[in-house]
C-alpha cells in the first residue's frame, strides 16, 4: 500500500489523473487512475461527488446505433474526433454521459477520464418484455465480472447500470453476486427492475408526449406544452422501482426526435402531425423540437426531484425514410455536420441555456394573455454551483423581434439552491403573437434565457 497524502481529487471540473509506474528492474508496468469518491444520498436525493452534493447534467451516447450510422466512418476509433465530441458535449454544460445501447471503444473511457465526465455505464441488456432467450443470472454474472474488471480503474465510471427498461429479477440476482468485487463500491442502477441496495439509484424515462405516438402507451395526458402547467414535478416510477426510496436519474425524456435532416423518425411522425399539422416544414419542426426540449429540460431541473437530467441523445444514428424499426430510425442525435461536430443551431441555442449550471425556468406555458391588463409571471431559478449567484431576472415580451415590455427583478440564488421569482408584467394592448423571455443577467456574464411563445388576446370586458 502506498499512501497519498493531500491527494488531488478528480472531478469533471478538474480531471486530474495520476500515473503509477512499477518496476522490478527486469520488467515494468504503468497504469493511470484518479482519486475521487461518488455516492448517492437517499435523504436529499442527490449525487455526492468528493463529499459534496453534485447535480448531474448530461446526455446519452448510443454507441452501437452510431456503429450502424451511414456517416460513422472511422470516427468512433479516431482519438481526435472522439475528444472533440466530448469537448462539444462540455460546451453544452454537460458533466455526465450515459454510455448505452452497447459499449463504446475503450479509448472513449480514457478520454472521459481526461476531459472530465461522470459516466453511467450501461450493460447491453434491453428486453422490455420480449426476449428470445430469457435473462438468466448465472449467465449474466460472469459477463458483469469481465465488464467491471475492464472499467473499474476509470474515475469517470461512477454508476454500474445493469440493464435498460427490462422487467426481470435476474439482473438483480446477478449484480448482487458481483458488486462486492468493486472496491470503490459504486452504486448500481437496475433499470426498470427492483433496486438492490439503499446505496443505489433508479432511472426514470418521463416521455410525457408518448401518447401522441400511441394513445395506449403511458399514462401522461400531456398533448401540448400548455399541458405542462398541470404536470407534477414528482417523477412516476413503476412498482418494482418503488420498493426502495432512492435518488432518481432522468436519462431519457421528451419523445420528440428528428433525424439530422429535420424529418421525423419512425416514432415521431404522428407527434409532429398532431402538434403542427400534416404539412409542417423542417424549420417549424426544428424550432418546436428545440423549444419543447428546452422547456422540458428546464422543468425537470427546476423542480429538483432528481439527481440528474440526461438528454437523449447526444450521439446515435440517423435513418431518414418512413420505415418501421429496425430498418427505420427510432431516435437520432442533433448533428448537421458529423465531421465538424456542428449541432443544429436552434437545438444548441436553446439547450445550452436549459442546461446552464445557473438556470431558469419560466413557469409560463402559453396561456392567453389579456391585452392591456397586468398579469403575474412566475419563474424558478436554480444554482448547481457552490457559490451564490447574484444578478437580475429580466422578463420581456417581444413582437417581431422588438422588445415591447421589460421588467427587472434583482435576485440572489444561494449555492446549490433554487428560488421562486415573480413579477407583475403589463400586457401590450395590441393582440397578436409574442415571445416571452425570462433571462438571468449577471455582470460580465452571458444571459441565460428561458423562452416561450405567447399570445395576446382581446381582454374580456
Amino acid at each position: 500500500m502506498v499512501p497519498l497524502k493531500s491527494c488531488r481529487l478528480w472531478s469533471p471540473e478538474a480531471p486530474f489523473l495520476y500515473k503509477l509506474k512499477l518496476s522490478t528492474g527486469a520488467d515494468s508496468a504503468e497504469t493511470r487512475f484518479g482519486m475521487r469518491s461518488f455516492r448517492f444520498d437517499r435523504e436529499s436525493g442527490r449525487a455526492v461527488l468528493n463529499g459534496k452534493p453534485y447535480f448531474m447534467r448530461g446526455t446519452n451516447v448510443c454507441a452501437y446505433r452510431f456503429f450502424e450510422d451511414a456517416e460513422r466512418g472511422d470516427r468512433p476509433w479516431r482519438e481526435s474526433w472522439v475528444r472533440r465530441l466530448h469537448q462539444k458535449f462540455k460546451s453544452m454544460h454537460w458533466n455526465s454521459i450515459r454510455y448505452c445501447i452497447g459499449f463504446p471503444p475503450e479509448i472513449w473511457y480514457d478520454i472521459a477520464d481526461e476531459e472530465g465526465f461522470l459516466i453511467q455505464d450501461e450493460f447491453p441488456i434491453w428486453t422490455l418484455s420480449e426476449d428470445p432467450e430469457k435473462v438468466q443470472a448465472e449467465k449474466i454474472a460472469p459477463e458483469y465480472v469481465e465488464w467491471m474488471r475492464e472499467r473499474w480503474n476509470h474515475p469517470c465510471v461512477v454508476i454500474w447500470d445493469a440493464q435498460n427498461e427490462s422487467n426481470t429479477a435476474e439482473t438483480g440476482k446477478a449484480l448482487n453476486t458481483v458488486r462486492h468485487m468493486d472496491l470503490s463500491n459504486r452504486p448500481w442502477d437496475n433499470g426498470w427492475a427492483e433496486p438492490q441496495s439503499e446505496a443505489d439509484c433508479v432511472e426514470a424515462h418521463p416521455y410525457l408526449m408518448i401518447n401522441l405516438f400511441n394513445p395506449s402507451w403511458g399514462e401522461s395526458k400531456v398533448k401540448t406544452l400548455a399541458d405542462m402547467a398541470n404536470v407534477s414535478g414528482v417523477l412516476s416510477l413503476n412498482a418494482a422501482q418503488r420498493k426502495l426510496k432512492l435518488p432518481i436519474i432522468i436519462n431519457e425524456y421528451a419523445w420528440l426526435w428528428l433525424n439530422r435532416d429535420g424529418t421525423t423518425t419512425c416514432l415521431t411522425g404522428p407527434v409532429y402531425e398532431k402538434l403542427l399539422g400534416p404539412n409542417s416544414t423542417t424549420e417549424q419542426r426544428r424550432e418546436l423540437y428545440a423549444k419543447y426540449l428546452a422547456a422540458k429540460t428546464e422543468f425537470w431541473r427546476a423542480h429538483r426531484a432528481c439527481a440528474g437530467v440526461l438528454h437523449f441523445c447526444g450521439l446515435g444514428y440517423s435513418r431518414s425514410g418512413d420505415k418501421p424499426r429496425p430498418e427505420g430510425g427510432a431516435t437520432s442525435d442533433h448533428f448537421i455536420n458529423m465531421e465538424k461536430l456542428k449541432f443544429e443551431p436552434l437545438f444548441e441555442k436553446h439547450l445550452r441555456d436549459a442546461f446552464s449550471p445557473v438556470g431558469i425556468m419560466l413557469d409560463y406555458w402559453g396561456q392567453d394573455l389579456p391585452a392591456g391588463r397586468e398579469v403575474g409571471i412566475k419563474a424558478i431559478a436554480i444554482n448547481d454551483l457552490y457559490d451564490a449567484w447574484r444578478g437580475t431576472m429580466r422578463v420581456t415580451l417581444a413582437k417581431n423581434g422588438k422588445t415591447v415590455v421589460s421588467r427587472d427583478i434583482p435576485c440572489t440564488i444561494e449555492g446549490l439552491g433554487s428560488k421562486d421569482l415573480s413579477c407583475a408584467l403589463p400586457v401590450p394592448s395590441e393582440p397578436g403573437d409574442y415571445v416571452m423571455t425570462a433571462a438571468l443577467i449577471a455582470r460580465g456574464g452571458k444571459p441565460v434565457r428561458s423562452i416561450r411563445d405567447a399570445k395576446v388576446v382581446e381582454a374580456n370586458q
